[in-house]
């Protein structure tokens, strides 16, 4: 984190990062997160090799699509 509070909830569980902390997550691993506080949450993002982003109800939809619930 570069500046703000952010609360990533994976698993679960609430973890708040402040600014100077980090986080990793694993390939499609679901998770949220939030910021805290009157400051806008900013950060560094470093990602080796591709990735993508899929938001909550897309990734529902495709779900249904293909028939698994």
């Amino acid at each position: 984190m570069v500046s703000g509070n952010l609360v990533l909830i994976a698993d679960g569980k609430e973890t708040k990062l402040p600014p100077g902390s980090f986080f990793a997550l694993t390939g499609k691993e679901p998770h949220a997160a939030r910021c805290e506080g009157a400051e806008d949450c900013v950060m560094f993002v470093d990602a080796r090799g591709p990735w993508d982003v899929v938001p909550e109800k897309a990734a529902a939809r495709k779900s249904r699509q293909a028939g698994s619930f």
